[in-house]
């Protein structure tokens, strides 16, 4: 038999017989209140981690001693996202720090306990590309002549980027842009392509 906390009297007595005196004898015993082992672990690993956006993270807290561990829940940032044991969230956070908490109120048998990982995704680096007449590198051109400027967004494969001459948009929109353009006047001519910061992905 498994007992709770408590305190418990026990009391054996043997009635008299033709060969033996009556007899009694009293225990008692106190089950003191325990502690649960907790494990809280991130990708495996129980401890603090920081993983470069896009990455998927499995975050698990759990129990040695199964015994009401219902009661026992994981939150993320304050959010309920599981209870149980294992209590556990697989998912795909955008930028940002995460305070996972496993945490255990005070039952009849065990004691309030918490356990928490910081969890960090930081930036990933944007990638972009520019041609000019189809070349990975600065051209020269005739007066009068066009040019075909070409700007791609490499890293994320969906988003914005802006074309850009002499410090003036010439051209924005989605993911790869294209602009013919003519010069009539002989001069320098500073071409970039650029992807601004967003939450997850720096600026390039």
């Amino acid at each position: 038999m498994t007992l709770a906390v408590g305190y418990y009297n026990y009391v054996c007595n043997i009635s008299a017989a033709q060969n033996f005196t009556a007899g009694s004898n009293t225990s008692n015993y106190t089950i003191n209140i325990a502690n649960h082992t907790m494990h809280l672990a991130i990708n495996g690993t129980e401890s603090n981690r920081s993983f470069i956006y896009p990455s998927y993270t499995n975050v698990t807290g759990w129990l040695e001693i199964t015994q009401a561990a219902d009661y026992a829940n994981l939150t993320r940032n304050g959010t309920f996202v599981a209870n149980s044991t294992p209590a556990t969230e697989i998912t795909l956070l955008p930028v940002g720090y995460y305070n996972y908490t496993y945490h255990y109120p005070e039952s009849q048998n065990y004691t309030e306990q918490t356990l928490t990982r910081i969890l960090e995704i930081n930036q990933s680096i944007s990638l972009v590309n520019l041609l000019l007449n189809g070349t990975d590198s600065d051209r020269t051109i005739e007066a009068g002549s066009s040019a075909n400027i070409s700007g791609f967004l490499i890293n994320p494969l969906v988003g914005y980027i802006e074309l850009i001459e002499n410090g003036t948009a010439i051209n924005t929109g989605a993911a790869n842009l294209t602009t013919i353009k003519q010069y009539n006047i002989p001069g320098y001519y500073n071409i970039t392509v650029l992807y601004n910061q967003t939450q997850n992905y720096t600026s390039s």
